[in-house]
């Protein structure tokens, strides 16, 4: 039985196509283990996205050096 997070679906708990909520692509992937959104792609919390970072307002993963907030791992507004 084909992976659903390998489908080119969205399907299950899936955010986006093929990646977000439980997605799990390659569990051996170094990378992105868990099958989480690109940038511009839908979530709904910030764990859905490779960024860690779900904008709430449009509800689509950001990158946390261009989102115009102090995240935790910043120095100062989008300081990366």
């Amino acid at each position: 039985m084909p992976n659903p997070c390998q489908d080119g679906a969205q399907n299950n708990d899936e955010t986006d196509i093929d990646c977000g909520g439980s997605c799990v692509i390659d569990a051996n992937d170094p990378l992105n283990p868990v099958g989480k959104c690109d940038v511009d792609e839908s979530c709904e919390v910030d764990s859905d996205c490779v960024s860690d970072a779900c904008d709430q307002d449009t509800k689509v993963c950001v990158d946390v050096c261009t989102n115009m907030i102090q995240d935790p791992s910043e120095t100062d507004v989008d300081c990366c």
